[in-house]
């Protein structure tokens, strides 16, 4: 009778209920600059998921305080690496804004997006308008959250009905 619940026990903890996030962030914003000179600006975060996961992130462009010039057109995307070298986007947004806005934030968001293992790249570049400055900084952050197998369910509902059918017939013979 005590292996009985002992297995039924086990298997109903065997697969976790609940998934963690990996999330990935920097530390403090990333800082950049743009300006005649270099009217554009780009910036690349590389990273790699282990197996069937969800993504979801959030980019923020932020100006520096004082500044008072327009950004012309920011664009974000995420892609996969499906050869060596070749990427293939799987999100991306943009916007673009006319320089009497004097738009100097903004921000990007996606959620859930099904991954499969592999390299990953986030991606975000921008202009501003000719013979204006801009200093600015940004944020992400990614979650990224693994999918559990088939097989983890199935081990889960195995504990479960195990646990339930014992407690029938501790019920009936009670």
């Amino acid at each position: 009778m005590r292996v009985s619940i002992l297995t039924a026990s086990l298997l109903a903890i065997s697969a976790p209920a609940v998934v963690s996030a990996t999330v990935l962030a920097p530390s403090q914003p990333i800082a950049f600059n743009a300006s005649t000179a270099s009217p554009g600006f780009s910036n690349i975060f590389d990273f790699s998921v282990a197996g069937t996961s969800l993504i979801s992130g959030q980019l923020q462009l932020l100006k520096k305080a004082g500044i008072t010039v327009a950004l012309k057109d920011v664009f974000a995307s995420l892609s996969y690496e499906a050869s060596p070298g070749g990427w293939q986007t799987v999100w991306s947004d943009s916007v673009n804004f006319a320089q009497a806005q004097k738009k100097g934030s903004w921000q990007f968001s996606f959620d859930d997006l099904v991954a499969s293992g592999g390299n990953y790249r986030l991606s975000l570049a921008g202009s501003i308008y000719p013979n204006t400055n801009y200093t600015g900084s940004y944020l992400y952050q990614l979650s990224i959250t693994a999918v559990p197998e088939p097989e983890t369910f199935a081990m889960m509902g195995l504990g479960i009905a195990a646990l339930l059918l014992r407690r029938r017939r501790v019920a009936l013979l009670g």
